[in-house]
């Protein structure tokens, strides 16, 4: 994030102090997990999702008319794990109910990687494989539907409907990552690391179907 996304926006980057706020943040994270302080795992995680935030709004203010369509899924990526842990952070602290933990956890590790995913992928991708990319007010629309269902997900989290909520999640990434990456197409380049991303968005594509078609697995097929 601190070194591709800057270099693709044309913006400035990251600096020598904010790469080691995020080095030391980062690290903190880990060491806490280490020592099972989870209440301060997920506080320190916070402070690094509103530093990526912030970084990330720096380098855009200026430059919101050149974006590409795809990437107003990262603020929302941000956002989604922003709110995932300050849900988890309350779990913790018995303030709400432990039954909203999975929801939170869903928040953070499905929906903000996905969203960072169909973010950088639908912008990277088609570029990479040598494909013009696709614009079209379909594009636009298919992803107002994405951004509404991804909140409808959550709410069927809420409702304990986590299967559903999947459901959702994995059709709607598949489309996203069709129509953008036109991942259907063979690359026009012949480089191996371009097989390799066209080959990794097949593996993303399958091990979320199989996460939802083998429910009871959905950890081990989300690593795939």
């Amino acid at each position: 994030m601190m070194t591709a996304l800057p270099k693709i926006m044309g913006a400035r980057g990251a600096s020598s102090m904010e790469f080691w706020i995020a080095f030391i943040i980062v690290n903190m994270v880990g060491v806490f997990a280490l020592l099972k302080k989870y209440e301060l795992m997920h506080a320190v995680f916070i402070i690094f999702v509103i530093f990526g935030f912030i970084f990330v709004l720096k380098r855009i203010q200026s430059r919101i008319l050149v974006l590409p369509p795809t990437f107003i899924f990262i603020p929302l990526a941000f956002i989604q794990a922003t709110i995932g842990s300050i849900v988890i952070l309350l779990c913790d602290h018995c303030i709400i109910s432990p039954f909203f933990y999975q929801v939170g956890k869903n928040m953070i590790v499905l929906n903000t990687f996905l969203l960072l995913i169909m973010g950088i992928a639908g912008f990277l991708a088609p570029r990479l494989m040598g494909h013009a990319p696709y614009f079209s007010k379909k594009i636009i629309w298919l992803h107002i539907i994405v951004i509404a269902s991804f909140a409808m997900s959550v709410m069927l989290d809420f409702l304990g409907q986590y299967q559903l909520s999947h459901l959702f999640r994995v059709m709607l990434v598949t489309v996203e990552l069709f129509m953008t990456t036109k991942m259907s197409h063979k690359p026009q380049v012949t480089y191996t690391y371009v097989y390799l991303l066209w080959g990794a968005l097949w593996m993303i594509v399958l091990g979320l179907w199989l996460s939802w078609i083998i429910y009871a697995y959905r950890i081990a097929f989300l690593h795939v």
